[in-house]
């Protein structure tokens, strides 16, 4: 969780206009479809660049929402259950 806490403060701290009912990522946006889309896009480019877009282990294409999959069951495996 430090980690996460880390990476929320410097958030945080880049955007000090924003308050606290607004966006996480890309909070000068009013419609969560287009910032969605956004990081969508920005994910799929990194992903495309890196030959990262296929995943081996289930055969499928990784998307943004696979980080979410990803963060949880890490922070499973590192409380040890």
């Amino acid at each position: 969780m430090a980690g996460a806490v880390n990476a929320y403060e410097q958030l945080r701290n880049r955007y000090l206009d924003v308050g606290g009912d607004d966006y996480i990522f890309l909070p000068h946006y009013t419609n969560s479809t287009t910032a969605a889309r956004i990081l969508q896009r920005q994910f799929n480019l990194l992903l495309g660049r890196n030959d990262l877009r296929h995943d081996p282990m289930t055969n499928g294409v990784r998307c943004v929402h696979s980080l979410r999959h990803s963060a949880i069951c890490m922070r499973i495996i590192l409380s040890r259950g």
